[in-house]
């Protein structure tokens, strides 16, 4: 038994010497690359995350803007005593859901 004990282990020292260790995230990126199941379901968790930004979005506030220009003259045969009037208005609406129903 000690006769075939030297040996063995010289043999196991010689196969285990090409060995080479890895880091976690080398394995991880190798396991991410090469597994298809894992890669299905990060392409299927991906897609769920793009459906969070539409799901909030009905929640972000809107802003609406409106504006008008108008210009009124008046004319009369009377000296100095045309009219000119110009006009700006605008409105702005920001509205942030607070609840959206059920």
């Amino acid at each position: 038994m000690k006769k075939l004990f030297l040996p063995v282990l010289l043999v196991s020292g010689l196969v285990c010497a090409s060995a080479h260790a890895e880091t976690i995230f080398d394995a991880l990126s190798a396991t991410y690359n090469t597994n298809p199941t894992l890669r299905a379901q990060r392409a299927y968790l991906r897609s769920i995350d793009e459906n969070v930004a539409l799901a909030k979005s009905g929640y972000r506030p809107t802003i609406a803007l409106q504006g008008g220009a108008s210009t009124d003259r008046s004319h009369s045969n009377a000296p100095y005593a045309d009219t000119k009037s110009d006009t700006l208005n605008g409105a702005a609406v920001v509205s942030q859901p607070l609840f959206n129903g059920f």
